[in-house]
């Protein structure tokens, strides 16, 4: 994983596997870096995002998916939800550009909506023939 500085392309540290923020915040400590939780940006390679969110619903989502199970709550159910949505945003997949993401679809379904989606599907398709 990387560590950068918000508001600037400098790379503070690149560190070997799945650090949430409070784990990277206390390593720059030790190292003598002290820069606000709110200054730093972590990306994550797809292999690291996907192993930090496996953890992550192991420990905090699941017990919370089984409570909503056993209780059948639309509550419990919401904050399982929303616990989910928090462990996605903590460990985000790396952006693809827009052409990436279209070229890659391999389900011959439109990507995004809207003219943009069309643009890039017939570019899909362009490529496909060629």
């Amino acid at each position: 994983m990387e560590v950068k500085q918000k508001d600037s392309s400098e790379t503070i540290a690149v560190l070997g596997g799945v650090l949430d923020i409070n784990q990277v915040q206390n390593y720059l400590k030790v190292c003598g870096i002290d820069i606000p939780d709110n200054q730093i940006l972590l990306f994550y390679s797809v292999e690291e995002a996907v192993e930090g969110r496996r953890q992550a619903y192991k420990k905090e989502s699941d017990p919370l998916y089984l409570e909503w199970q056993y209780d059948n709550g639309k509550e419990k159910e919401l904050i399982w939800r929303n616990k989910v949505a928090e462990i996605k945003a903590r460990y985000p997949f790396p952006v693809k550009s827009v052409m990436d993401a279209s070229l890659t679809n391999n389900n011959n379904k439109k990507t995004f909506g809207g003219s943009a989606g069309g643009i890039l599907n017939r570019i899909k398709l362009a490529v496909k023939k060629t």
